[in-house]
């Protein structure tokens, strides 16, 4: 089974698994220069009881930065 797509510049993880946990960052170069992207974390989070009153929200926020 393929885990992951990479289309375009984009990077699609089809099957997260714990081989694919850990940091990743991306690197763009061309004749113009080079860029860098900030570093990304993926890591997996385990929820209890889904019937719980409590809700949990995930967020994912990537920077990128330019020179």
């Amino acid at each position: 089974m393929e885990h992951t797509k990479l289309h375009q510049g984009t990077l699609t993880m089809l099957s997260l698994n714990f081989s694919l946990l850990g940091f990743y960052q991306s690197i763009a170069n061309n004749s113009v220069g080079i860029i860098l992207s900030g570093p990304v974390t993926v890591s997996v989070a385990v929820f209890g009881d889904f019937g719980s009153s409590t809700k949990y929200v995930i967020t994912e926020e990537e920077k990128v930065l330019s020179g």
